[in-house]
This record gives structure tokens, sequence and C-alpha cells, in this order.
């Protein structure tokens, strides 16, 4: 803060003159504290805190959906607009400095993070540009909560985006003996599990196998995060909770005929829908 010792001298020199140094310096104290500086900073003061660091943000709320969280922060009490906000998000409650991701919001109090389907934890500070840090708002308090960010639903995709991927299941048939039952299994061989590739990683998944089919029938196979289902209309398998593994055509009664579908088959489908 700017103080000039002398200043009340001045007034035995000139009235005028006093009177427009206490204005000068009123108006200097007035923007320092509205940009959040100090004009005079005590000279042994570390830079960057030569401020009172002002009070912890009012509240911190956070929601989410498809992927993206939205977050708002209650302006720390009595602050001015020269505050800067200082958000912060990781995996663990204790908030570990490995596990931790440190959003600047500048003066914002709001913003939108597409982080994906991961659950998180959330605290928010605030400081001035010539301040420390204050103490942190934590979302949930003593016990942080835990927000999850929500799987991106077909509906929230672009038009026409590619959703490329593959796997290398084998998808055939073999007649049960009063019907057809088809096999899902990997590059091991029955019983053995398989992988799915695409852009966001690796996944894998168990042998199974689906009875009571039809026979000559071509079939959509899906793995519905429990279980193996197969409907003979592509829009059955179509729901954002299936994963496609592949289009086989069972046998015929007897065992001949049909086709193999899955990435893992010479000619198969594990990645698209082909009709």
């Amino acid at each position: 803060m700017l103080n000039i010792p002398q200043i009340s001298q001045t007034r035995e020199i000139s009235p005028y003159l006093y009177e427009s140094l206490n204005k000068i310096v009123s108006a200097v104290n007035s923007l320092a504290a509205s940009v959040g500086v100090d004009p005079a900073p005590a000279g042994q003061a570390p830079a960057g805190m030569s401020l009172p660091a002002p009070a912890a943000p009012a509240s911190l709320s956070v929601s989410a959906a498809s992927g993206t969280f939205s977050v708002a922060i209650g302006a720390s009490p009595r602050s001015t607009t020269a505050a800067q906000y200082f958000l912060e998000a990781g995996g663990d409650p204790a908030f570990g400095p490995s596990d931790t991701t440190v959003y600047p919001l500048g003066t914002s109090l709001v913003t939108n993070l597409s982080l994906g389907n991961v659950t998180l934890y959330f605290r928010a500070r605030a400081k001035y540009p010539d301040s420390d840090y204050s103490s942190y708002v934590v979302l949930g308090g003593a016990t942080p909560s835990g927000v999850t960010g929500g799987l991106v639903g077909s509906g929230n995709l672009p038009t026409n985006v590619p959703l490329n991927s593959t796997n290398n299941a084998t998808v055939d048939s073999v007649d049960g003996g009063s019907s057809a039952t088809i096999r899902i299994y990997g590059p091991g061989g029955v019983g053995s599990s398989w992988m799915r590739f695409s852009g966001q990683g690796t996944e894998t998944y168990p042998a199974g196998s689906i009875t009571g089919l039809a026979y000559s029938t071509a079939y959509y196979v899906i793995w519905n995060g429990s279980a193996y289902l197969a409907f003979t209309q592509m829009s059955q398998a179509m729901s954002d909770g299936y994963v496609f593994v592949g289009r086989p055509t069972t046998v015929a009664s007897g065992g001949s005929g049909g086709s193999s579908g899955g990435g893992g088959t010479g000619g198969g489908n594990g990645g698209r829908f082909l009709d």
C-alpha cells in the first residue's frame, strides 16, 4: 500500500498541495486494490506475496454428463475483480501431486472440461497477482465427493464421425443337434479370450457361445457387458451399451454351409456393421 510519511508536513506549506497528494495516494491505492497488486510492497516481501491472500472461494459445484464436467466457483467473499481462480482435479481424494491437474481459470468462475468417463475429485482456491494463495474449497467438504463424467452416447457425436474398431475374435457356428450354436473365441482357439482394438485402446473379452439359434441364418453378435446376444436385425444390435463382435451365418442342419464373422476370421467383420 502506498503511503507518504511526509505528506502531513505539506499541510503547513500548502493545504491545496496536501489535499492533492492525498487524492493521488488514495487513487493509486484504489487502482492497486482493483487489479490485485501492491504499489509499494515491503522490501522484504517475497515476489507475488506483498498483498494479503483473498478468502477461499465461497462455493464449488460440479456436474457431469457425456464425459464433460461443468464447474462453477463462487467468488471469494470481499475479493476484488482481480482475484484469480485455480481449479484442481484428480482421481485421488487426497489430491496427490502426481494425480492432480491444475486448471488456471484467471478471473473466470465457470468452466467446462471434457475429460471422459472418469471419476474425479475437485477443489479450488484463489489469489491476487501479488498475493499468496487462499485456502481451498473442496467439493464435498471434509470428505471429498467424486464426480463421474459419464459415457458419450452416439447422439452426442457429430454426423458421420468415424468410429473405426476391429477385433481378433472368431465367431463361427456348429450344429447343436436340433439348432445351431454360435461360438465366440480368440486366437488361442475355442475357449480362449479375444481382444477388441479401437482408438481408445485395447479391451479383452471372454469366450462364449449362444445356443438355440436358427439354421442358415445371419446374426449380429454383440456383448452386452455380461453375456453374448445374437440378433437377426441390425437395428436391434445398435445400443450404445453393446460391443459388436461379428456377423456370422449359421450352419445348416447337419453342419454344412454357414460363414464366420469377427475380425479374427478371413473376410469377417469385427469392427463395423455391414448389411
